[in-house]
């Protein structure tokens, strides 16, 4: 059983614009002038590429580089503050625990997550 995935990436006009403002924020926040290349799966997903970063210093460059992507992205970590979430435990057979577990190993989520799903998706 193998663990690799293939992606489809792709780039769009919009990319290319978003990248422009990265790269600009990036060269003038940071000296070396890291190159930022973006790119998007199929699913919608967007990713990116970093050149240019020097050895010295390079985790902490990157993690400017990061937080910079992030904010003109305008992504933030975790869920959203107006969606609270509330914790439930239940009890299942083991049979199904297994079939639940098996499921999502191949989705490459947790058990909780994909019953979490489930359940959301079955409620009105």
């Amino acid at each position: 059983m193998s663990n690799v995935k293939f992606f489809e990436l792709s780039k769009t006009s919009k990319l290319r614009q978003i990248e422009v403002r990265i790269n600009h924020e990036l060269a003038s926040i940071i000296p070396a002038r890291p190159v930022v290349a973006l790119f998007q799966t199929t699913e919608g997903q967007v990713g990116y590429s970093v050149a240019g970063v020097p050895v010295e210093g390079g985790r902490a460059i990157l993690g400017q580089v990061h937080r910079t992507i992030r904010k003109v992205l305008d992504l933030r970590r975790g869920r959203p503050l107006l969606e609270p979430k509330h914790q439930v435990k239940f009890w299942i057979p083991e049979a199904k625990y297994r079939l639940l577990a098996k499921k999502a190993r191949r989705q490459s989520v947790s058990p909780s997550r994909l019953a979490s799903e489930f359940v959301v998706s079955r409620l009105p």
